[in-house]
């Protein structure tokens, strides 16, 4: 079976349900099946003999952590920071007043 990148987990899964395996399935509360869970053991062999699913298993890199304070510096001006710090200081004011 020949699989192109956009059937890849299609014919992976195709593939896995073809031979034996310990699969678990998880459902939710109306028993519909929400994911399945392969032995390690297995998906170690699975990613052994096809490279290409470590691509698209790998970990994403997390945009929000992936930036650092500094790298925010000067995206607002300071007409703006103080609009935005006047704003703040105002709502804070609401909600002391309000308790």
């Amino acid at each position: 079976m020949i699989c192109n990148c956009q059937t890849l987990l299609n014919c992976l899964i195709l593939r896995i349900t073809q031979t034996i395996m310990a699969l678990q399935y998880i459902s939710d509360d109306a028993g519909n099946q929400t994911a399945v869970v392969i032995p390690i053991n297995q998906w170690n062999e699975i990613t052994a003999r096809h490279e290409d699913i470590k691509e698209l298993t790998a970990p994403k890199a997390n945009p929000a952590t992936s930036k650092k304070p500094s790298d925010y510096a000067g995206t607002m001006s300071k007409e703006e920071g103080e609009t935005f710090s006047q704003y703040i200081e105002q709502s804070r004011n609401e909600l002391e007043r309000n308790f």
